[in-house]
């Protein structure tokens, strides 16, 4: 018989994640859609965050935390969402 967890503690509420905010796919404005000419690429044809969105996962705040280097050698800074899933919404867990 098992002494641990598998995917360790049962008690475990959220499983999270960071992903690249939505509005560098949909808003239009030069500082999201238009960072991909400053960094030299082309936008991407889908958002990660929504994809993890339709998983289950919920942003809960957005942070610039990514550097990127610019064509230019500018340091750029990409945003990026805290995503978090609920594991046990249904369940009450008693902390003691």
């Amino acid at each position: 018989m098992a002494t641990t967890e598998r995917f360790g503690n049962p008690r475990c509420r959220f499983i999270t994640l960071t992903a690249l905010s939505k509005r560098y796919v949909y808003d239009e404005a030069p500082e999201w859609r238009g960072v991909w000419a400053k960094l030299g690429l082309s936008p991407p044809s889908f958002s990660t965050q929504e994809w993890y969105e339709g998983l289950g996962y919920v942003a809960w705040k957005e942070e610039p935390i990514t550097e990127e280097k610019g064509i230019d050698g500018q340091v750029i800074l990409l945003w990026e969402a805290f995503m978090r899933k609920d594991l046990q919404s249904n369940i009450d867990i008693e902390v003691s």
